[in-house]
């Protein structure tokens, strides 16, 4: 059986070709972790690997088709090594595309890829000419959806496909979303989609927003350390009256001292 980047150009976007006498072409890559990335391809009508790359569980690379159409995948195998790869899909019109693609055939209603405390339910919708090892969705037709789940990717760390064969079999398949953030980064480079699969970012407030706090904020510490008029009066009225309670203290103690020792001539 081809590995799974091969099985995917060959059938998912190459299309149907005799493989018994299509001409085999392959297109080796340095990759970022040091070492290479090997894509081939069959049959001379197909598309052209331009660029790939992996990192850690993820690989991504970037195909251009005869009429100049480009077409960037990230994915990764599951850690069980069952052949079976989810897939971040970049389209031409912007198209992005989650597909869970396995070995087996899976129940329509019975698919969710489980990241974190999230589950998103994945319609088994039998892509690439209706074959029943598919379940995806796109931002075509579930576009939020698309875009949590590849915002969940990208940010968590482990992933499970949980999913009914025909039969009724449970069936629970992990991937390692290490390496997730660069490999979709390096797809949608490829397709100039990078906005596409970032989250929005939140806005920054304005100069003049920046500048008004500024202000505010040391006008308060201004209005904090400046001494005010009517905090003056209380200090110098504390001052005074300290003053006179010493001096009436002073003159108690001294008509006491009299009385007492007056008579002894003291």
């Amino acid at each position: 059986m081809q590995p799974a980047f091969q099985f995917a150009c060959v059938v998912a976007l190459c299309g149907a070709v005799d493989l018994a006498n299509a001409e085999t072409r392959s297109f080796t890559f340095n990759t970022d972790d040091g070492g290479t990335f090997t894509l081939t391809t069959h049959g001379d009508q197909g598309p052209i690997p331009f660029s790939a790359n992996k990192n850690k569980a993820w690989k991504s690379f970037a195909l251009r088709y005869p009429d100049g159409q480009i077409v960037c995948k990230a994915f990764t195998q599951d850690t069980n090594r069952s052949n079976i790869t989810l897939h971040i899909n970049l389209e031409p019109r912007n198209s992005l595309k989650v597909v869970v693609e396995t070995s087996f055939n899976i129940s329509a209603d019975h698919v969710a890829l489980k990241i974190g405390r999230q589950s998103f339910h994945l319609p088994a919708q039998h892509l690439f000419g209706g074959d029943p090892r598919h379940a995806w969705v796109s931002t075509e037709t579930y576009p939020e959806k698309t875009r949590k789940i590849i915002d969940a990717v990208r940010r968590g760390s482990r992933a499970h496909l949980t999913a009914k064969s025909p039969s009724g079999y449970d069936i629970t398949v992990p991937f390692s979303l290490m390496g997730a953030t660069a490999m979709t980064n390096h797809a949608a480079t490829n397709c100039g989609m990078l906005a596409a699969v970032q989250p929005p970012r939140r806005a920054q407030p304005t100069r003049q927003a920046q500048t008004t706090s500024q202000q505010r904020q040391h006008q308060m510490q201004t209005t904090t350390h400046q001494p005010r008029e009517e905090d003056f009066i209380t200090d110098l009225g504390g001052q005074l009256g300290n003053q006179l309670m010493d001096q009436a203290t002073q003159m108690l103690a001294d008509e006491i001292t009299n009385q007492m020792f007056g008579d002894f001539g003291f």
